[in-house]
């Protein structure tokens, strides 16, 4: 959940991080787009909200995503 809106929550879904406004607008929102649309078929050649793996293990940090706490205009989300 953002801690600036509750009515927004973002999650992480193979590999791409989404955002939806729960109450109001109900609208989902992809943030990131990790598929490469080449040829036959897609395939992944990224990931999104996920740490690597040695940043998992090294550093004990599972979550990969976090909410920026300031918008780009300097004010409060």
């Amino acid at each position: 959940m953002c801690p600036h809106n509750p009515q927004l929550i973002a999650y992480v879904t193979n590999g791409d991080i989404f955002v939806i406004g729960l109450f109001s607008t109900q609208v989902e929102v992809q943030l990131t787009f990790t598929v490469n649309e080449v040829g036959v078929g897609a395939s992944r050649t990224k990931s999104a909200g996920y740490p690597s793996y040695i940043t998992q293990e090294e550093f004990n940090r599972f979550q990969g995503f976090w909410w920026k706490p300031v918008n780009d205009t300097g004010g409060e989300l």
